[in-house]
């Protein structure tokens, strides 16, 4: 299981640390019952302390294991309490690396200008992105200027980098090749929104896709596809897919994210789950048809994954979990 760093690290570690009433274990004492002397009184209670402590650390640990994944097998011959030691009893996980030849210049398409993946690829105080211009494939570029006006695009410079491209007439909402060559963008981050009507057709255009980043090779080095509400994806469309970007690896990094139905909920508020496929048990990890996600989370995570070395070549199922309790269930 791969989870994303930058942000979403703290925000998992910080989601994982939260505790909830059933850490807590109840204990009732002869003493409700007034037939207990004082220090049987005492003695009792410390005994509810040392017992209510030690389960809340191991749920927490426990927890922390589940997002974190660290290599290697739990070392318990050091420390059997993670509230003593948890870096011994969990193992050291390895670092971060971020992924490189990204290049200066990134293309976005399928994303309205005003979503927050525009802002998290300039972020010029946390420093993932260096990219000396960000360009947005547009329909119309007057309108799409009058969406950038929020306060975040004006004072992160993010208006001072941004570009437009406009969609030239009888395309399908993607670059051309000669588009891709001529603007010398090094990577491409690109959205494909699923719907029960075009289905088939939106599924084409992701293949699509590793075709025009195979194409455009001699400049493109990086792909990054969102595939939102992938419930409506079946376990021989990933496979197609996996298998398109596949022969893409060779010549360039490549990144697919699938994703629920987006919603305009705010993100950074449920946990979540994220699932590498390849495997023989592909099946259990598709999405339900009714599952949601919050746009602005989506959006994070993407970029997040492009920013990783561990993103490269994979092929990833994203889903926001509502309650602890659905975590401990996995």
């Amino acid at each position: 299981m791969l989870f994303s760093a930058r942000s979403s690290s703290m925000l998992l570690l910080m989601l994982s640390l939260t505790t909830t009433p059933q850490n807590t274990m109840a204990f009732t004492t002869s003493a409700t019952f007034g037939v207990a002397s004082k220090q049987q009184q005492q003695q009792q209670q410390e005994e509810m302390e040392r017992r209510r402590t030690s389960s809340t650390s191991l749920e927490m640990g426990r927890r922390i294991n589940l997002f974190t994944r660290p290599e290697g097998k739990k070392k318990r011959n050091t420390s059997d309490n993670p509230a003593e030691d948890m870096v011994t009893y969990f193992g050291k996980p390895k670092s971060v690396q971020r992924r490189a030849e990204l290049g200066s210049k990134v293309l976005v398409s399928g994303l309205r200008t005003f979503e927050p993946a525009y802002s998290l690829l300039h972020s010029p105080e946390e420093k993932v992105f260096e990219f000396d211009s960000v360009t947005a494939m547009v329909e119309n570029e007057e309108a799409a200027r009058k969406t950038m006006i929020s306060r975040t695009a004006r004072y992160s410079g993010l208006l001072d980098v941004l570009q437009f491209l406009e969609f030239q007439e009888g395309e399908t909402l993607l670059p051309t090749v000669e588009q891709l060559k001529e603007g010398a963008f090094s990577t491409w981050l690109a959205h494909v929104p699923l719907d029960d009507d075009n289905r088939q057709e939106l599924i084409q255009k992701v293949y699509k896709i590793a075709d025009l980043a195979l194409a455009a090779s001699d400049t493109l080095r990086n792909v990054a596809v969102l595939v939102s509400h992938g419930g409506l994806l079946k376990v021989e469309d990933t496979n197609e897919m996996m298998d398109r970007f596949g022969a893409v690896s060779e010549k360039l990094g490549y990144s697919v994210v699938i994703v629920p139905r987006l919603s305009n909920a705010p993100g950074n508020y449920y946990p979540y789950m994220v699932e590498k496929l390849g495997n023989e048990d592909d099946d259990k990890f598709m999405l339900d048809y009714r599952e949601r996600m919050s746009g602005e989370e989506a959006c994070r995570l993407v970029t997040d994954v492009l920013s990783l070395e561990t993103g490269r070549g994979s092929t990833m199922v994203m889903r926001e979990l509502d309650t602890f309790e659905l975590i401990d269930a996995q």
